[in-house]
């Protein structure tokens, strides 16, 4: 088959509008069609794909989506197979939207989402539950974890996630490095230091011109609100796109910090909402900022908020594609990632229990739809694809005004 940016839009928009499940169904369609089916790509770089979207921060699956485009057609390639990877789930987020903002006084549609909020909150700590069970493996993992739930539960600034996350990789570099390095064969690496810091330098220099590009806008024309609002939301979404380390879920606590806590664009029941919606779309959690974006101005909000949320961590999974081998053998990430693993386990677990306790009062129905929820995810291992629709059907049975 030809392989052009046809080809690519096509392919991945087919992908996007049926990968229901998580990341892990949209690498498998990946692998499915293009690969084995297409032969466009070889398994072996799909693989790389993964690896590398896994040390880096942003959601997986677009990561992958967006070294496969660049593999297949540089540049153009991957930022044509991004965004048709998210149009589906765009659209029907949209559709979503506005049906909730429009009609979402309806005693039916809140009762809906009654019943979805116990279930949300039992994902965020079956999520955090096997993270759990498969990452932290010592004491220092445990007292990282803890901190961080702590952290999430009791201080109310924007920036905690993002200094939570910091200070558990320096501390956990630290703690782990003599380890880490001990089971590394730091020969291999020796010979392509030299190249990591020529691209680490260049990194530096467009990471600066940046930041002076963006400082100066941000305080040029401030006097029109409509500006003011869009410099908001593109550095909001572009600040957690480079930030959020290990995709998905660990985005939540991250979103509810900034745009509950301290911006104040959603109530903590319209992200929780929000975080349900982006669960029955057929993309990434991440989709969940257009819902942000159309509250604060319609479609192009939502439009600016998907870009500012998803750009970023593309570009500098692009960036880094060059040095994947470095970059996933690095002592340094290696070591960092364990506590940073363990901070991102207890954010998502302390996102759960706020969730639970702040969006509407207990009753023996939450308190059921949460267990029953919390032992399928757990024990049984089903998708929310099902498990959410069902406490909302739930929700319009029992909350009956």
């Amino acid at each position: 088959m030809n392989k052009n940016l046809r080809y690519l839009f096509i392919k991945f928009l087919k992908i996007g509008a049926t990968s229901w499940g998580g990341y892990m169904a949209l690498i498998a369609m990946i692998q499915k069609q293009i690969c084995e089916r297409d032969k466009a790509i070889e398994e072996e770089k799909i693989i790389h794909a993964v690896s590398l979207a896994s040390v880096l921060p942003g959601p997986v699956a677009v990561n992958v989506v967006a070294y496969i485009g660049y593999q297949i057609k540089g540049i153009k390639g991957a930022l044509v197979s991004i965004a048709a990877v998210l149009i589906p789930c765009f659209i029907l987020m949209l559709i979503l939207s506005y049906i909730y903002f429009s009609y979402g006084n309806v005693p039916a549609f809140n009762n809906f989402f009654a019943g979805v909020t116990p279930c949300i909150a039992a994902l965020l700590i079956s999520v955090a539950f096997t993270m759990a069970q498969k990452n932290i493996k010592d004491v220092a993992q445990i007292i990282v974890a803890v901190l961080a739930l702590l952290s999430i539960l009791f201080i109310h600034s924007a920036y905690t996630t993002i200094l939570v996350i910091i200070c558990s990789g320096i501390i956990s570099y630290f703690i782990y490095k003599k380890n880490i390095l001990q089971a590394t064969a730091e020969k291999k690496s020796i010979g392509k230091i030299s190249g990591v810091k020529k691209y680490l330098i260049k990194f530096i220099i467009v990471a600066l011109a940046v930041f002076v590009l963006l400082t100066i806008v941000y305080f040029l024309f401030d006097e029109y609100s409509f500006i003011h609002l869009y410099k908001q939301i593109i550095l909001t979404f572009s600040a957690i796109s480079v930030t959020q380390f290990g995709g998905g879920y660990v985005v939540i606590p991250a979103l509810q910090k900034i745009v509950v806590d301290s911006l104040h664009w959603l109530n903590i029941k319209e992200f929780t909402d929000a975080i349900a919606m982006g669960q029955i779309t057929p993309g990434p959690i991440y989709i969940s900022a257009a819902f942000i974006g159309y509250k604060l101005d319609g479609v192009f909000g939502a439009a600016v908020s998907t870009i500012a949320i998803y750009l970023p961590a593309a570009c500098l999974m692009l960036l880094c594609a060059r040095f994947m081998n470095s970059i996933i053998t690095s002592p340094i990430i290696k070591s960092s990632f364990k506590g940073i693993t363990a901070a991102v386990t207890g954010m998502i677990a302390a996102a759960g229990c706020t969730i639970f306790y702040k969006t509407q009062s207990i009753s023996i129905y939450t308190v059921s739809i949460f267990i029953i929820s919390l032992i399928l995810f757990i024990r049984f291992k089903l998708s929310p694809v099902y498990i959410i629709p069902l406490a909302g059907i739930t929700g319009l049975l029992i909350f009956k005004n």
